[in-house]
This record gives C-alpha cells, sequence and structure tokens, in this order.
C-alpha cells in the first residue's frame, strides 16, 4: 500500500475512479436487460390476437404481473409491450362474449323447456312471462345470439289467444247463470218482467268499466299533468313518453341508423327535445300569435297544447279531452303493470264496501256540485259583475239565456272577467257582459306619457302592428299594463317587468313573445270546480256548506217542485231551480236575501259563488226496496243507483280501514289452510280478525 505522500504524486487517480464507476454501470445494465429479457420472452411465447383462446388467459396476466413487478428503468426495456395490451385488450373482447353467450345461452335454455305451442296452457304464462323478461334484460349482442325468439313470440300470441278466450267464455258464463234463473217458458208470470236481463246485465257491465276506463285516465294524467312535462302551461307529450318508456324498457338513443332500425327511430323520437319557442314565432296568425298542435302527425305525440280548464278530471268531457292529448294506447304495458293494480285493488275493496258495508255509503252524505269562484278585483267589480249575470242568465226571464246548460253560462262568466281579448270577441255573450261591467273596450297604451314613454308605442307589437284592445280593471288589463311599462329606453324601461316577459324558465324570449306567455297564464286560470265532495273536503264557504250538507237540504231534494209564473221553481228554503227540457238545474239558496238574484249569490269576503247542486247521497238516495209490487225498486233504478253508490265506494276504497277489512274478508273467503308456520305467524301478525272464530 502506499503511503499518503506517494498517493499525492499520483496524478491520474480520476481515471480509474471513472473506469471503476463504468464497470458498475455496465454491470447494472446487464441485469436490468436480463429482467426485460425475462418478461419479453414470456410476452413472446403468447398467441397472436387472433389466435387467443380464453383458455390463454392466466398466460396473459402472469406476464403482465412480470411486467408491473420491473422497476420502471427496466420497464422501458420491454419492446413488446403493444403486444401485451393487444392480448389484454382482446381477452376483454372474449371474456365478455362469453358472458353474453352464457346470458343468451340461458335464455334460449328457458324457452326451449317452455311447451310447444300446441301443447300450451294459461298455467305456463309466468314461465313465459319471465322468459321475455329475460330475454328484453339482455344487451342488444346478447339477443342477437338468442336463436328460439320466434318460438316465444309464438306462445305469447298463444297465451293472449286463451286469455281472450277464458275471458269470452267467463262473461258468456256470467249470462248463462242469469238466464238460467230465469223461470222456465210455463212457469213464467207477469211478476218476472222486471228480473234482470241480459242488456241490464251488460249495462251493469259498462258500469264498472266505465269506472276503470275512467281511473286509468285519471291516474296517468295525475303523472302527465305536471311541470316536468309542460313549458309555460303547454304539455309536450314526449317528455312523458320518455319518463314512462325509460321506466319500463332499456332505452338510450345513440344516434343509430334511423332509415333502417326501427328501434333507433324510436329512440330518436323520444330523445329529440321539442322546441318550445315554436308556438310564439308567427305573430300574425291571430291575436296572441300560437300555434296550438293537438298532435304532432310524425311522432304521434301531442305537442304544446295548452293545459286550461277543458283538461278536467270531474267531468266526462274533460276525460275525452285529456284523451284526445294523452294518447294512453302509447303507454299499454305501463298501464297493466302500474295503474290498473291499483285500481283492481281499489275494485275489490269497492265491492267490499257494497256488499258488507253498504250503510257506509249513504253515510258519506256526498253532495255532486258544480260550482263558479269570482275574486273582486280592485276596484270590487265582483258584486256588479255576478249581480248582472245571475239577473241575467239564472232568474231573468230571456228563455234562450236561461235555457243555457249551467257549464254554458260559467264560460260566459269566465271569458268575461278575464276578458282576453280575442276569447271575448269570440264570444258576444260574454262581449256584452264586459262591456256591460268593464265599458267599452280601449286600445290606449296605460303608460302613455308616463315617465317618459313615447306617444302610445309599446316596446314591440304584433306582426300586423294591430292595437293591444283591452277593457278596464280586468286580467288581460292587468298584463297590457304592465307590459306598456317597457320601452327601448334604459332611461323609462321597467328592467324588473322586463325580465318576467324575456326569461321566463330560463328561456329567453322576446318580450310579445313573454306577452303571449303571459296571456296563457290568464287563459288557464279555472274558476269552476265541479265533482263529488263531502263537507269535509268541500272548499265551499262554511256558510255554503252547513246548508248544502243539512237534513233539510234533502228533504227538499225528494220533496215535489212547484212551478211559479215565470217558468222557474223554488223549493222551500234551500234550493232554487230552473228546468229546460225536463232537466231540472238546482241551486243552493241563501237563508236571507234581498232578490232572486241575491238568493243564489253567496259572497264570502272578495268571493263570489253560484253552487249548483246536481245530486246527492244519502241512505235514502241509495236504498233499494226488495219484494214485489209498486214499492220494490225496479231493475232500472237499480242501475242507476248502482252506478252512484259504485262512484262514491271507489272513492272510500282509498281509506286505509276498509283496505285492512277488505283484504281480511277476502281471505275469509279464500278458507286458507296454512302448512308452514312462518306463513301462519304472518297472517295471525297481520290479520288477526280471520283466526276470531
Amino acid at each position: 500500500a502506499l503511503s499518503k505522500e506517494v498517493k499525492a504524486l499520483v496524478t491520474n487517480l480520476d481515471k480509474i475512479e471513472a473506469l471503476e464507476n463504468k464497470l458498475i454501470e455496465l454491470k447494472k445494465a446487464e441485469d436490468n436487460q436480463d429482467k426485460a429479457n425475462v418478461v419479453i420472452e414470456l410476452i413472446n411465447k403468447l398467441p397472436a390476437a387472433n389466435e387467443l383462446t380464453l383458455e390463454d388467459e392466466d398466460k396473459v396476466k402472469e406476464a403482465r404481473t412480470a411486467y408491473e413487478a420491473l422497476s420502471e428503468e427496466v420497464k422501458a426495456l420491454v419492446t413488446n409491450l403493444g403486444k401485451l395490451e393487444a392480448l389484454e385488450d382482446k381477452m376483454k373482447e372474449l371474456i365478455e362474449d362469453k358472458k353474453l353467450h352464457d346470458e343468451a345461452t340461458m335464455v334460449v335454455v328457458a324457452i326451449d323447456n317452455l311447451p310447444n305451442v300446441e301443447l300450451i296452457t294459461l298455467d305456463a304464462e309466468s314461465a313465459i312471462v319471465n322468459a321475455r323478461n329475460a330475454y328484453n334484460s339482455l344487451a342488444p349482442k346478447a339477443k342477437a345470439l338468442v336463436t328460439n325468439l320466434n318460438k316465444l313470440i309464438a306462445l305469447e300470441n298463444k297465451i293472449k289467444e286463451l286469455k281472450e278466450a277464458k275471458e269470452n267464455q267467463t262473461k258468456a258464463d256470467a249470462i248463462i247463470n242469469l238466464i238460467d234463473k230465469l223461470p222456465a217458458l210455463d212457469k213464467l208470470t207477469l211478476d218476472d218482467e222486471n228480473a234482470p236481463t241480459i242488456a241490464q246485465f251488460e249495462k251493469r257491465l259498462n258500469t264498472v268499466k266505465k269506472i276503470i276506463d275512467r281511473q286509468i285516465v285519471i291516474s296517468m294524467w295525475s303523472e302527465a299533468n305536471s311541470s316536468s312535462y309542460k313549458r309555460n302551461n303547454r304539455f309536450y307529450e314526449v317528455l312523458f313518453a320518455r319518463s314512462i318508456y325509460e321506466k319500463l324498457y332499456n332505452i338510450k338513443y345513440t344516434g343509430g341508423n334511423t332509415e333502417t332500425d326501427n328501434n333507433d327511430k324510436i329512440e330518436e323520437v323520444l330523445y329529440t327535445n321539442p322546441t318550445y319557442k315554436e308556438h310564439y314565432i308567427e305573430i300574425s296568425d291571430k291575436f296572441n300569435g300560437l300555434k296550438d298542435k293537438a298532435a304532432d302527425t310524425d311522432t304521434g305525440f301531442t305537442v304544446g297544447a295548452l293545459i286550461d280548464g277543458r283538461y278536467d278530471t270531474n267531468t266526462d268531457e274533460g276525460i275525452e279531452n285529456i284523451k284526445s292529448i294523452l294518447h294512453i294506447n302509447h303507454y299499454l304495458d305501463y298501464v297493466n303493470n302500474s295503474i290498473l293494480p291499483g285500481i283492481t285493488t281499489k275494485l275489490l275493496i269497492e265491492q267490499y264496501i257494497l256488499q258488507e258495508q253498504y250503510s257506509a255509503i249513504g253515510n258519506t252524505q256526498s253532495r255532486s256540485v258544480n260550482f263558479i269562484k269570482i275574486t273582486n278585483n280592485d276596484q270590487k267589480n265582483g258584486d256588479k259583475f255576478v249581480k248582472s249575470f245571475v239577473e241575467q242568465y239564472f232568474t231573468g226571464t230571456n228563455e234562450a239565456d236561461i235555457n243555457k246548460t249551467t257549464n254554458e253560462k260559467y264560460e260566459i262568466a269566465e271569458v268575461a272577467w278575464k276578458s282576453v281579448i280575442d276569447e271575448v270577441d269570440a264570444n258576444p255573450a260574454s262581449e256584452s257582459l264586459a262591456r256591460e261591467i268593464f265599458g267599452d273596450a280601449k286600445n290606449d297604451n296605460p303608460s302613455k306619457d308616463k315617465d317618459g314613454h313615447e306617444g302610445g308605442k309599446y316596446i314591440e307589437n304584433y306582426g300586423d302592428n294591430r292595437p293591444f284592445n283591452y277593457y278596464i280593471n280586468t286580467p288581460y288589463y292587468n298584463l297590457v299594463k304592465q307590459y306598456s311599462t317597457l320601452t327601448n329606453d334604459p332611461q323609462t324601461n321597467d328592467s324588473t317587468n322586463y325580465s318576467t316577459f324575456t326569461s321566463i324558465d330560463s328561456i329567453n324570449y322576446s318580450p310579445i313573445e313573454g306577452f303571449a306567455i303571459k296571456t296563457d297564464g290568464i287563459r288557464i286560470e279555472d274558476y269552476t270546480t265541479e265533482s263529488w265532495q263531502t263537507k269535509d273536503s268541500s272548499s265551499l264557504p262554511d256558510a255554503a256548506k252547513n246548508k248544502l250538507y243539512s237534513y233539510g237540504l234533502v228533504n227538499e231534494w225528494n220533496s215535489a217542485t212547484q212551478t211559479n209564473k215565470n217558468g222557474n221553481t223554488y223549493l222551500g228554503s234551500f234550493i232554487y231551480q230552473n228546468e229546460k227540457d225536463n232537466e231540472k238545474r238546482s241551486f243552493l239558496m241563501k237563508d236571507t236575501y234581498s232578490s232572486r238574484s241575491d238568493s243564489i249569490t253567496w259572497q264570502d269576503g272578495d268571493n263570489f259563488y253560484l253552487i249548483e247542486l246536481k245530486d246527492v247521497i244519502t241512505p235514502e238516495e241509495i236504498s233499494i226496496t226488495s219484494g214485489e209490487g209498486s214499492e220494490a225498486t225496479s231493475e232500472a233504478d237499480k242501475l242507476v243507483i248502482e252506478e252512484k253508490a259504485r262512484t262514491a265506494a271507489y272513492t272510500l276504497a282509498s281509506g286505509s280501514t276498509y283496505t285492512t277489512n277488505a283484504l281480511t274478508f277476502f281471505l275469509k273467503q279464500c278458507n286458507i289452510s296454512y302448512h308452514d308456520q312462518d306463513v301462519y305467524d304472518y297472517f295471525v301478525d297481520n290479520f288477526p280478525n280471520l283466526f276470531e272464530d
């Protein structure tokens, strides 16, 4: 070893140190390459992508694991990583294809296990439904692998035929049973004339069918008539359909070939948003500039129908109007799966009430009413308006006015009170009433010469520059007055009002479009109510309810009428009647009044009411007298009573008490035998009344 002094004399020590470092570096590089070569070899041994099978999955995973164990420095030396990644992608495809194939195979086996069409019975319906649900849940690629779908479709069609045949046989059996109950020909007497006939049986069936049909529409409309499916009070059925279809089916639009793929065409319709502003573009079409399309012939969905009082589920006319814009046939699967079960349950509870709790129907003391409510304006014109309206159309002497239906009269009042100008112009009777109360129509700008407004100009007029006509002190006048505060001058423009006309539900409109939308808001206001009500559910003033639900009123309802010299009829102190074509119209009277018109005008603060009484339910009204002779209720009258009773019973069927009692009743009728302790314990806990005997 060199001494320190000698070492200090070695002038090229740096060279040897550099050589040592280089040797270390070369050794490390050799080791890294050896490690990389191991992985490279593993990858090289893997088959090509087009030869890869599921059996190679472990080898691919082994190569990936070996690669991931390398340091980042060594990973960079693996020159065939691209092959490994391609093989991994291919393996994912193979695994997914295997999964789809297995799922499709399960459906194929399920369909194969179903009986052949010629051997099928209704007992197999649930298995067929399960097979269909399994098929529907498959991805599109898996569906294409189901080779026996035609068998499933044939079985479904056969089940439909069998169910229709069973339903027809059930109807026939019911009629056969009725006929069997008729006396033999040699024992027929005149006493049998009032026995139930096939026609009467059909009428009873129609009563139930009518309830079902009506409840389907009511249930569907209660969902469809939501702000989610409307824009500016206009109904866009495609928005509702989209929501319903997504609940039922696996639909998601991906922009397929709509020319050839029918499913994609359906999806394209569902996922194409309607143009909400299209109703406000052609301003010159009519005064309010709206295009109210009842239905789009291309899609079959209603587009932009204004939802106003015409769509009232409490009236037959309203139900028909709803059916014209809500195409129930588009949603039969949803009706069958989500709507009908609830209706059927309520019908069973209704039947229980009719059979076992009939007295409860009469005790509801329900009243069928049809009333209008006019709320005073700031100028307190309500009293004068209602008085004039009643004197002309209810207690006057003009036969043409008196003979109008109540709803026709109410419409005259509604149109006149709102005074939307195009509606008033189209209804001479409303125009006359509006002119009497509010004076002649005006067209001056309400903000003329105020705050620097220029003459009589508005910020934006209709396309043909027609004037803004209005009747003062009406809802429509208030809208025109608000609109008149908008100007193009920032110094005089009412910016707050401006935004309410030009930004509605996060959509921007021109001022005149906003005016049209707000006019719609006045149109849809409904001042009338027509429905069956109990005292607790009624929205009428307390004074009117106390009289409407009193026993004295029932007595007058059932009593004979006395006609006065004007052809109108008073009934005691509760009911005022007039008559058209033998149809009596009854209106609730006040206890004290100053005139004939005042007798049926009810006031509660700023609200004025006219209350038509259309029908009542009391124990006496729905009682049926059995036996023989003139006192017995005829079959025809029984049908009328039954329809009324079923209507009330269906309403009662929503109550939890009747629901529990009905379930208990029908379970008892089933005479269930319990062979499972858990099932027995469940029924003991939930239906103890079953075990009282």
